[in-house]
């Protein structure tokens, strides 16, 4: 198990904005533990943030990660066939925010299948609320996903992880055209300090997600009033 001391993380050299609320650190500890099993001849094997040394209730908040990236699994609907079976695997759990209140993290990985000449690739976030153990998703937060869209094919996004070269085998327009209000179908979203992020799930021939992100000022016209967003951003209009 790879333990880690929660200190606040910024990936990149972006400068800080005085408008952003400056978070408590935290002062607990978060560990990944790595869990695997099978279902039926399924090799699933998963990577699981952990919180201890914590004031809050501890063991419901490990419980609601721990069922969170397994119920992932689960949606995938890999379901064994007598010719094929999958081998499904979280390759990495990105902690992009750590607070004293708050834990946003990408959890990324792949599955392979017997009968398939390549990976699958599969991406998502989580974002939850340590002190009411409560969840938010894209929907929770932003309110508008046609605004959000023209911002981001306009470059108002830029580039946090993901393959660079294979993404060159997509264009942004492409990239968005799957989200859609009336299908309910939104990017998984994520916060690091200062910014906000979409996860943005791609064919294989484009690496099979990328994250983006934008300063969280940058879309104050389109956040939803919450408890989220009044803890990370001061002016949420």
């Amino acid at each position: 198990m790879l333990i880690l001391f929660a200190l606040p993380l910024l990936f990149g050299c972006a400068k800080k904005d005085d408008h952003v609320i400056r978070l408590p650190e935290p002062n607990y500890k978060i560990s990944i533990k790595d869990e695997s099993f099978r279902d039926y001849y399924n090799l699933v094997s998963l990577k699981i943030p952990v919180i201890s040394s914590y004031a809050g209730d501890t063991d419901k908040i490990n419980e609601i990660l721990k069922d969170y990236i397994t119920n992932k699994y689960y949606e995938e609907s890999l379901a064994s066939e007598f010719d094929a079976y999958y081998n499904y695997e979280v390759t990495e759990v990105k902690l992009t925010l750590i607070t004293r209140d708050f834990l946003s993290a990408v959890v990324l990985g792949h599955y392979a299948s017997s009968s398939s000449s390549h990976l699958d690739y599969f991406s998502y976030s989580v974002n939850l609320l340590l002190d009411s153990c409560e969840l938010y998703s894209f929907h929770d937060v932003v309110n508008d996903l046609e605004s959000l869209k023209k911002t981001f094919l306009k470059g108002g996004f830029s580039f946090y992880y993901g393959d660079v070269k294979m993404i060159e085998n997509i264009s942004k327009e492409d990239m968005m055209i799957m989200y859609r209000d009336d299908y309910r179908i939104y990017p998984d979203i994520f916060f690091t300090e200062g910014y906000v992020g979409i996860n943005v799930e791609l064919p294989y021939i484009a690496g099979g997600y990328a994250g983006y992100v934008i300063r969280i000022q940058d879309l104050a016209r389109i956040l939803r009033e919450n408890e989220l967003t009044a803890l990370l951003f001061d002016d949420v209009s």
